[in-house]
């Protein structure tokens, strides 16, 4: 992983949302996302025109709303996927994207 660490990271911002679940929980959310800043990850919006590609997405590989978003971010900006979800792993590698291990 250390060969990808100059390159830009990236999430959703439903995957923001998700992972910011947990620590709303305990009453830590502004710091979790403060952590998230602090690491330089780059946030990306959901637009009105990602419906349809999402859906698109969804309806091809059967994936869960979430993980659509996740492999949609990555066709939609030809990024590189991390994950270790095997069901977006295989999903990515049927549309061409590479996936880091």
């Amino acid at each position: 992983m250390l060969k990808h660490a100059d390159e830009p990271l990236t999430l959703s911002v439903l995957t923001l949302t998700e992972f910011l679940v947990r620590p709303a929980l305990m009453g830590l959310a502004s710091q979790a996302e403060a952590l998230i800043n602090d690491m330089g990850i780059i946030v990306s919006p959901l637009l009105d025109p990602d419906a349809k590609h999402l859906s698109s997405v969804r309806a091809s590989t059967g994936l869960k709303l979430p993980d659509a978003v996740v492999l949609w971010l990555a066709q939609s900006s030809s990024a590189k996927l991390m994950t270790i979800d095997e069901h977006l792993v295989k999903a990515a590698v049927q549309v061409g994207i590479e996936v880091l291990d």
